[in-house]
C-alpha cells in the first residue's frame, strides 16, 4: 500500500494477514498480526472463530485507504467471508457473507465494489 508505506501479506494458517513496514524497502519490517478470523466472528452473530478458515486474498485500495480480505469457513463449503479495514491503522471496520470459498477478492479502480472468485 503506497499510501501507508505497508506490505499486506496473507497468513492462511493463523486466519489473517501480517502486515510489513517498508519504511526500509530492502529489509520490511513485521509490525502487526491481524486477526481476521477473530474479527470475523465477533461481527457476525452464530460463527465462532474456529469455524472460519484460511484467508485467501487481500485486495487494497489506495484512495479510500481500505482493505479487503476473503477468508474461507470451515467446512470450506460454506459461505465464507469478507472483512473490511482500515490500512491506516488496521482497524476492522465491517464483514459480509459471501459464497463457498471467496478464493480471491478485487476492489474496483473507482472503491465502490467488490469482486469475488468463489
Amino acid at each position: 500500500d503506497p499510501a501507508t508505506g505497508q506490505a499486506f501479506v496473507v497468513n492462511a494458517q493463523a486466519g489473517g494477514v501480517d502486515v510489513y513496514s517498508l519504511a526500509a524497502p530492502a529489509s520490511p519490517t513485521f509490525s502487526d498480526a491481524i486477526d481476521v478470523a477473530a474479527d470475523v466472528a465477533a461481527a457476525i452473530d452464530g460463527i465462532a472463530a474456529a469455524n472460519l478458515g484460511a484467508v485467501n486474498s487481500v485486495a487494497i485500495h489506495g484512495a479510500s485507504n481500505t482493505m479487503a480480505v476473503a477468508i474461507a469457513a470451515e467446512p470450506e463449503t460454506n459461505n465464507g467471508y469478507v472483512a473490511f479495514y482500515q490500512t491506516s491503522d488496521s482497524t476492522f471496520l465491517a464483514a459480509v457473507e459471501v459464497g463457498a470459498l471467496p478464493d480471491s477478492v478485487a476492489i474496483s479502480p473507482d472503491g465502490n465494489t467488490v469482486s469475488l472468485v468463489c
